[in-house]
């Protein structure tokens, strides 16, 4: 009979006998066959002592404990499976290998662990589930945030151009209106932007500002002056309008386009708009007028409420262009809504004048002169005196 050595797996009442191999006058167990007999051995422990492998072996091995029942110890990984082959073995043996209640028991703990394993699987799938639902939930939200951008853009795009359509349609109109005697560009604020009344907007006191038309046809390469020529608010305080209900029935799409022009830098025909805190020249306030001092202060703020109001009341945003230009009637009839005007003097201090293409332009003194040498003027009003004449500078004209 060969000789063996007994193991016994940990949690088990099995005993097996592997047999010993005889090397160098020695008795020895290889380990791999242990493993055969106890896959997924993880070491071999007399009670609490750990049996180590023989350094002199050509191949990994224990030496023979005589008398004594080793235990094996498994892998934590392939511990469900041997438990599962217990307890199989443990059914086929009878009750006389581990009793009724003992089995129940080990089964019981053994199934709720399986469970708990089940569940757990479960919950982590739901997870990924939702987690997957939610990627495509963000992927169809950013898909319909770029569409909505893209649509956003290209209706910006297609106002800016209507837009640009109706300034040019404006200046166009206005070169046109040569025999009339009164500036053309011209825009409507609230005189005290900070109490604005949304509610009832004509319980509001408006104020109109007439603006410098200068541009490149009042530069002069003779000139050393270093004035800008971007259009500006004419250097006046302004005047209050009456009766706004039926001035802006009348002139509120051209209002709301010339103010258009000045908020978004809307540049055609020779006309250039700066940055809305340039509108308002700084010498104008050196000057001393409250008005414009005001003016500049509340400007942003107050062509923001004009043009938010006036596009929600706006009831066709396809409109003519031709609406938003002026008639020659509509002009001469302006002066009506204004209070406080200047008597003989021509309104918002400007002056008139005639480009080189033969257009009315309606420009402040200081571009006024910009383009004329103080010799000559000099010598034209000499000229005038010594016939006993004058020259209205304002209404461009010889009295």
């Amino acid at each position: 009979m060969e000789d063996t050595q007994s193991f016994h797996l940990i949690e088990t009442m099995d005993t097996m006998e592997i047999t010993l191999n005889h090397v160098d006058g020695q008795n020895i167990v290889y380990w791999k066959d242990i493993e055969q007999v106890f896959p997924g051995v993880k070491r071999v422990r007399n009670g609490k002592s750990v049996i180590k492998f023989l350094r002199r072996s050509d191949q990994q091995s224990i030496n023979h404990c005589s008398q004594l029942v080793l235990d094996v110890v498994l892998s934590t990984s392939v511990q469900p499976v041997l438990d599962y082959q217990v307890f199989a073995k443990a059914i086929k043996d009878g009750p006389g290998e581990l009793g009724r209640a003992e089995l129940r028991q080990e089964l019981s703990e053994h199934f709720q662990k399986m469970e708990a394993m089940v569940v757990k699987n479960s919950e982590l799938q739901e997870a990924m589930y939702a987690k997957q639902e939610e990627v495509v939930r963000l992927q169809e939200q950013a898909l319909s945030n770029q569409e909505e951008m893209k649509q956003l853009q290209q209706r910006a795009l297609g106002q800016l151009a209507m837009l640009h359509s109706r300034v040019q349609a404006v200046l166009t109109q206005t070169y046109e209106l040569h025999e009339y005697s009164i500036p053309r560009l011209f825009v409507v604020l609230p005189q005290d932007p900070s109490g604005w009344d949304a509610v009832n907007p004509f319980s509001n006191k408006f104020r109109l500002y007439f603006l410098c038309e200068c541009g490149e046809h009042t530069k002069s390469m003779s000139s050393k002056s270093k004035i800008s020529h971007d259009i500006h608010f004419a250097k006046h305080e302004g005047y209050e309008i009456v009766r706004p209900s039926e001035f802006f029935q009348q002139y509120g799409p051209y209002v709301l386009t010339i103010l258009k022009m000045l908020k978004f830098g809307v540049s055609v025909a020779g006309v250039a708009v700066p940055a809305i805190s340039h509108l308002v020249r700084s010498d104008a306030i050196d000057q001393a007028i409250t008005g414009l001092r005001q003016l500049r202060d509340n400007l942003e703020s107050g062509m923001d409420h004009v043009i938010d109001w006036m596009d929600k009341g706006s009831a066709n945003e396809g409109e003519a262009v031709d609406e938003f230009a002026l008639e020659g009637a509509d002009l001469r009839k302006l002066d009506t809504f204004l209070k406080n005007k200047d008597g003989n003097r021509v309104l918002g201090n400007l002056y008139r004048t005639v480009t080189d293409e033969g257009h009315v332009k309606w420009v402040c003194i200081d571009h006024y002169r910009v383009n004329y040498q103080r010799s000559s003027t000099q010598e034209f009003l000499r000229a005038l005196d010594s016939v006993g004449g004058s020259f209205n500078e304002n209404l461009g004209r010889v009295e």
